[in-house]
């Protein structure tokens, strides 16, 4: 798991590469795009008139082709046309002028925290639709790059935990959701958002074998309206870590009741049976 991350594809050299680049070409001042016409191409992308959005953002862009929004409002565009791979492409260039802007600014804090800000938010978008096309590698990356610059955005945070769970790195997890959750709570989120995060950090804690934090979080998920199978279920497989067999077999039981995945079913009776044997 460890050379997935070192691991440096091809686009992200290309990103790396135009960033060194644009070191050379982008002066310190910040190369912000003509509202006006940003403003008209998400009028005429929301209008539906694609063929005069993509010909604004392309004239704009042939005026200033190193004009990080537009390339990020390109990439907004072809998202809306389901054109994930394209929209990468515009993202990744964003990023690597954002990069640039950042390293070429460093007698002007504010350029520059402005152009990290830019990247972090990119680079949060990025790791979304690398995970939406499969590629785990590139979301991983990308989502690596959002958390450390700042990110506080749910999904990204959130889509970023599901990979470290993937790789069963549920230590890496656990900060990642924590700061999710903090987020959310600031800004007064959804009480489903805030369900999927405690249930998720629920089970990052029991994988580093903390139980009573595990239990902690699945009953902060079912207090947000969680109630499934697999919330019980997880809950009950707490409860075994720490002996309280009664406790355990009771949620096993209610979790034998609810609709339960037909490949799931022999499990629960399996630690049904396991409960009662450990009572005796």
């Amino acid at each position: 798991m460890e050379l997935m991350e070192m691991k440096i594809s091809l686009s992200s050299a290309f990103v790396f590469a135009v960033a060194l680049l644009l070191c050379i070409v982008i002066p310190h001042s910040a190369h912000g795009a003509d509202a006006d016409a940003l403003v008209q191409a998400e009028i005429e992308t929301a209008e539906g008139n694609f063929d005069a959005a993509f010909e604004t953002l392309s004239e704009r862009l042939a005026d200033n082709w190193l004009d990080a929004d537009a390339h990020e409002a390109m990439g907004r565009f072809f998202e809306e046309r389901d054109l994930p791979e394209a929209a990468i492409a515009s993202y990744e260039q964003a990023a690597a002028i954002l990069t640039a802007r950042a390293v070429a600014s460093p007698r002007d804090l504010e350029n520059s925290k402005d152009a990290l800000y830019g990247l972090m938010s990119v680079s949060g978008r990025i790791s979304i639709i690398y995970a939406g096309i499969g590629d785990y590698t590139g979301a991983l990356r990308w989502g690596q790059q959002a958390y450390y610059l700042g990110s506080t955005d749910a999904a990204v945070l959130r889509t970023l935990a599901d990979n470290y769970f993937s790789m069963k790195r549920h230590a890496f997890a656990l900060p990642v959701l924590d700061r999710a959750i903090a987020a959310l709570s600031a800004s007064e989120g959804e009480d489903e958002i805030a369900a999927v995060l405690h249930s998720k950090r629920g089970v990052a804690s029991y994988y580093t074998g903390d139980f009573g934090a595990s239990l902690g979080d699945y009953t902060l998920a079912e207090k947000f309206g969680m109630s499934s199978s697999e919330l019980y279920g997880n809950w009950a497989f707490a409860l075994e870590g720490l002996k309280r067999w009664q406790d355990a077999l009771d949620m096993w039981l209610k979790v034998s009741k609810m609709d339960v995945p037909s490949e799931n079913i022999d499990m629960v009776k399996e630690h049904i049976e396991q409960c009662k044997a450990r009572i005796e």
